[in-house]
């Protein structure tokens, strides 16, 4: 997950708002510390509206991601939500 973070930090400034901790489903593979939720992207709020979230949802999958909501999933209208397999 940090290397696939660290990747999308190449080319784009996320502000990650969720890491290990939170408030997440039961079984969010945020617990296990294999999975980031960004709000931000270049410092513009994730939205249907903000073009860059497809792409930043596409490097999450190039780099490992299974798991990756966004835009048009339910509870995700407003982050990104890129998590990889459980260790």
């Amino acid at each position: 997950m940090l290397y696939g973070l660290l990747r999308i930090a190449d080319k784009y400034r996320l502000r990650v708002t969720d890491l290990a901790g939170g408030s997440h489903e039961p079984n969010s593979r945020h617990y296990l510390g294999v999975a980031f939720d960004a709000d931000t992207i270049n410092g513009v709020r994730v939205s249907k509206n903000n073009p860059s979230y497809a792409e930043v949802m596409r490097l999450c999958r190039l780099y490992g991601a299974t798991e990756i909501l966004g835009p048009g999933k339910a509870g995700h209208s407003y982050h990104i939500h890129c998590a990889w397999p459980k260790p």
